[in-house]
């Protein structure tokens, strides 16, 4: 094997190695959740797996729980693994090997796109170091596998050949991130850019986008047509409820529906380490790099419009960002700018690990720990629960506990209609701190404060007896 070669092996697997171990460690031993997303992935899976008493949500497609997370959960359960802690890393699992595989993707895109072992090389490292990477790739949010989707098409557009078989099995590819989440079908022109990328002639291309476009509706009639009849019982029902919901209705799951035009620029910090926007004026003019933008610009300049934004959102243009500026540090060093690129390269590490790091912050850990100690405590009853997707919904009490969910932040009226019949409360510290009559409240119901959870930043939580 040339040394080149081999340099190059050992160099991508010591990236994929410690980028798994680290995303590991946070999934592992940051035992919380970022989103209702996440929850509702393993409480699905739990579901199909142990008959676990939980109502999906009407818009969501659930074959990815179902077929990726609950058969690992059945087989650790019969190989003798009961823990509900356990069940729940377990369930995180397949998410985090995504996000390995989402890197050596990176690395073959950059290979295919710019031709170098180099940039190949930086774009994985730069992938795997990406705060969102970090922080949602140690999580069951879907995207972590939406995006392998998508990178994975991208790499089958990028070599040449087999035109229409490569462009109907990337179209089937792309079915299946807009099955995960339906707003991934924004990627589809980005897809075609990078099919028209690679095709010298334009008969070719057709060739590609015709098949493309044929593998994603055709693959689309099996993973949302019969997913949601096998678990809505009805054809593309899933669809057509995240249509009206979102599309019609406007609506969002979550406290605050709309947020302006500029909110991802506001924030670009934390999807584009600011030390990267200098290397991306050196990207080399090339059709893979227009084919690239298109990749970044396209789906954020829809998102920029959609009503309701999130940082989970763009986990799909990340990887395209990383692969932008990898050809740029690497065309910048070879112009003898060598200090400056080891400068920026060095903040942009420490930027990735610290946002990493806060991300685990952000988690719901004392709500899991509260969720822990009250499914000790508590055989039967009925719980009300302030953000109850924090406290993992129903995934550590079981269908032995009525769970009633209330938002944060709490008003008194909801608290009255909620506590009626109830043996515990738990509310979040700021619940309390926002509103000073929630206490009186519980004290004139008879719910005494039983335990206090605190870990870091995340948000107190503390649980009431009756």
């Amino acid at each position: 094997m040339p040394p080149g070669l081999l340099r190059e092996r050992y160099l991508l697997s010591a990236i994929l190695a410690l980028s798994t171990g680290v995303r590991l460690l946070f999934s592992w031993r940051f035992l919380g959740f970022l989103s209702g997303d996440d929850v509702e992935i393993l409480e699905t899976a739990f579901r199909s797996a142990f008959d676990l008493q939980y109502q999906p949500f009407e818009i969501r497609n659930l074959m990815l729980p179902e077929l990726l997370v609950a058969p690992i959960l059945a087989g650790a359960e019969a190989m003798g693994v009961g823990s509900t802690v356990w069940l729940v890393r377990l369930g995180v699992l397949p998410f985090v090997v995504l996000g390995t595989i989402s890197v050596w993707l990176v690395f073959r895109l950059a290979k295919l796109w710019f031709e170098d072992e180099g940039t190949a090389l930086l774009a994985a490292g730069l992938f795997s170091i990406h705060p969102l990477l970090l922080g949602y790739g140690s999580t069951s949010l879907p995207r972590n596998a939406s995006t392998t989707a998508i990178l994975a098409a991208a790499v089958l557009l990028s070599a040449t050949g087999r035109n229409g078989v490569r462009g109907l099995v990337a179209g089937a590819l792309l079915s299946l991130a807009f099955s995960m989440r339906y707003s991934e079908v924004i990627f589809l022109v980005p897809l075609l850019f990078v099919a028209w990328a690679f095709t010298d002639e334009t008969r070719d291309w057709w060739v590609r986008a015709s098949a493309l476009l044929g593998g994603f509706m055709v693959a689309t009639l099996a993973t949302v047509g019969w997913a949601d009849l096998h678990s809505w019982g009805e054809p593309f029902a899933s669809l057509r409820e995240f249509s009206r919901y979102t599309l019609v209705e406007k609506r969002a799951s979550t406290a605050i529906a709309t947020q302006p035009w500029n909110w991802y620029l506001r924030r670009i910090a934390h999807w584009l380490p600011l030390t990267l926007i200098p290397v991306l004026f050196f990207t080399p003019r090339r059709r893979p790099t227009i084919a690239g933008w298109i990749s970044v610009l396209a789906p954020l300049a829809c998102l920029t419009f959609v009503y309701h934004k999130s940082l989970r959102y763009l986990q799909g243009i990340v990887p395209f960002v990383c692969v932008l500026a990898a050809a740029g540090t690497v065309t910048l060093w070879r112009r003898g700018a060598r200090k400056t690129v080891v400068m920026l390269m060095l903040a942009t590490a420490l930027l990735g690990l610290r946002g990493g790091v806060r991300w685990q912050h952000r988690k719901s850990v004392p709500a899991v720990m509260a969720a822990q100690e009250l499914a000790k405590e508590l055989p039967v009853g009925t719980a009300v629960l302030s953000q109850a997707w924090g406290w993992g919904g129903k995934l550590f009490l079981g269908n032995r506990v009525e769970v009633r969910a209330i938002v944060s932040p709490v008003t008194g009226p909801e608290l009255l209609r909620s506590i009626e019949g109830a043996d515990w409360v738990g509310l979040l510290g700021d619940d309390l701190i926002a509103n000073s009559h929630l206490q009186k409240i519980l004290d004139e119901h008879g719910f005494e404060p039983q335990h206090h959870f605190s870990w870091s930043r995340s948000q107190d939580v503390i649980l009431f007896r009756r």
